[in-house]
């Protein structure tokens, strides 16, 4: 994450990021279809544009209680798009070489952590979300 710029976000009251290369767009939270059996980190699935992507709500494995978000982050990782349920979203940081500071947590699903604007950032890793929750959807 280092070499990139990232997208800053909130889950909750925590902030978090992910690398922009991830990113595919941000859309207003749509109408979500819960899938029956699903465990609580999934939100449900969106109809994006004629596509049906699931959606993943993180709020849980950061340990953040379940908010009312506004935003939904298109992501994709290993050739698949999904959703990733957001509240405010704050903007675009390149992070500075040497800024993460590994950290193990978050239930496997973060690259590690850096502070800016005095507030701190857990790192968003599409891939070990996508690959923690293989087969949910």
């Amino acid at each position: 994450m280092d070499k990139d710029s990232c997208l800053l976000f909130s889950v909750g009251k925590a902030w978090l990021s992910c690398e922009i290369s991830a990113v595919l767009e941000v859309v207003q939270r749509p109408e979500l279809t819960r899938v029956p059996l699903a465990g609580p980190d999934i939100a449900g699935v969106a109809n994006l544009k004629g596509r049906v992507i699931g959606v993943f709500d993180v709020s849980r494995a950061i340990g953040e209680k379940p908010d009312s978000f506004k935003n939904m982050i298109v992501l994709t990782a290993s050739g698949r798009s999904f959703g990733l349920l957001a509240g405010e979203v704050s903007g675009i940081f390149k992070v500075p070489d040497g800024a993460v500071k590994k950290q193990d947590g978050a239930s496997g699903v973060t690259k590690g952590t850096f502070e800016y604007n005095g507030k701190k950032y857990l790192c968003l890793d599409p891939e070990k979300l996508l690959k923690a929750r293989q087969g949910v959807l």
